[in-house]
């Protein structure tokens, strides 16, 4: 990315959560590159927060928690981590594993392996 632009996750965020504050420092207040300024750090905080209350929430919550892992996951793929992005990439693969009903677990799955497939050609793993 070039600096002043931001990437969009594409992730839907609901307002019970601190997810939003960690998406709108993405989309709006985060300047230049992830490794450049700390409002990614912060941003990264906020989504950790949101996993951890839908992890808490419970089952009915899980699309919720994945969406946000996820988000999470590519903050740290952006702020040069590589370890951290993948396994929460791979807990995602893991709660989201294959034959669930419904459409989400399939879109999970997909986002995951983009992710891993991102961070393997920048790191080269």
């Amino acid at each position: 990315m070039s600096a002043g632009t931001t990437r969009t996750v594409g992730i839907p965020w609901s307002e019970s959560s601190p997810r939003p504050t960690g998406e709108l420092l993405i989309a709006h207040v985060c300047p230049g590159e992830p490794g450049e300024a700390p409002e990614y750090e912060e941003a990264l905080g906020y989504v950790d927060r949101a996993v951890a209350g839908f992890a808490e929430a419970g089952a009915g919550f899980v699309g919720l928690r994945t969406a946000a892992e996820l988000m999470a996951a590519w903050l740290e793929a952006d702020l040069g981590r590589p370890d951290a992005a993948r396994e929460r990439a791979r807990r995602v693969l893991e709660i989201h594993g294959p034959g669930e009903p419904d459409g989400t677990g399939e879109e999970r799955r997909a986002k995951a392996e983009a992710l891993l497939d991102y961070v393997g050609r920048r790191t080269g793993a």
